[in-house]
């Protein structure tokens, strides 16, 4: 149920899950959802949601690569040492 709590509005859990939210962009960035759905032949939601897709695979990418180096810096830390002296 809806609510207040004081001057605070009680909003309940099921409201913000799986429920729609308004995208504010500016004249550009809407041109440019248009142009990618345009390329796409999708929607412009459709494409907002693959960028948004693209865009944190990403960052887990070049997480999984830092993660990477740092355990093969440490492994091989005296091979690459003795690489760097030469």
């Amino acid at each position: 149920m809806w609510g207040w709590v004081g001057w605070t509005a009680v909003i309940p859990q099921w409201y913000h899950s799986g429920m729609a939210m308004t995208l504010r962009t500016t004249q550009q960035h809407d041109d440019a959802i248009a142009r990618l759905a345009e390329r796409e032949g999708i929607s412009k939601n459709e494409a907002v949601l693959r960028a948004v897709e693209r865009a944190d695979q990403a960052l887990s990418i070049d997480e999984d690569v830092m993660a990477a180096y740092a355990r093969a810096s440490v492994e091989y830390r005296e091979a690459l040492d003795r690489l760097g002296s030469v």
